[in-house]
Formats: structure tokens, C-alpha cells, sequence
């Protein structure tokens, strides 16, 4: 679904904030089309969205990409490949060491 909604905005240049193109985009990626329109014109996963949001900002999560790691450390945006090493390293330690 992602890639399709890149698809849409950024090759085809559609307004993926229109109804009826998240409706289109769903059905190409085989949702149901008629579906997808009722939750959209109902809202009716908002506030399921809008906590979720919030319990991750609340966490410092303020941009993607967005990684935890061993449920304590939070990498935000774009790391080079020595990061995610000592990162991962260190949780290795820490779990080895529990």
C-alpha cells in the first residue's frame, strides 16, 4: 500500500489527501474499494490512529525512519551503517549480560 501511495504522489502526481485516490489506491493493491471509502469518509480508525501517534511521540519519536532497539533505544532518521552496528552490539551485550 505504501509504495502504491508513493506511486500515486510522487510518478502519477495525484492529491493522495482526496478520497477518491486513497479509494483508487486501495483498490489497486486489491482492497476493498467501497470498504476503504467508508472508513475514510467515517474517520472511523482516527482515534485508534491518534493514540498511536501520541503513545510514539510521547516516546521522542518525531520522524521516520524511527527504530527502537532492545525496547530502550531509539534511533530517529537516516544512520550509517557503524549506528546500527554498535547499536545492535550493545543490546547483544545487554541481553548476554541479563
Amino acid at each position: 500500500m505504501i509504495l502504491a501511495l508513493f506511486e500515486a504522489y510522487f510518478t502519477d502526481g495525484l492529491d493522495v489527501s482526496d478520497t477518491g485516490v486513497l479509494t483508487q489506491v486501495a483498490r489497486s493493491v486489491g482492497l476493498n474499494a467501497a470498504e476503504a471509502s467508508d472508513v475514510l469518509t467515517s474517520g472511523s480508525h482516527a482515534q485508534s490512529v491518534r493514540d498511536k501517534q501520541k503513545f510514539w511521540t510521547d516516546r521522542g519519536i518525531t520522524g521516520v525512519p524511527a527504530m527502537i532497539f532492545g525496547g530502550k533505544y531509539l534511533l530517529t532518521g537516516a544512520q550509517g551503517v557503524q549506528t546500527y552496528t554498535d547499536i545492535l552490539r550493545k543490546v547483544q551485550a545487554e541481553t548476554a549480560a541479563a
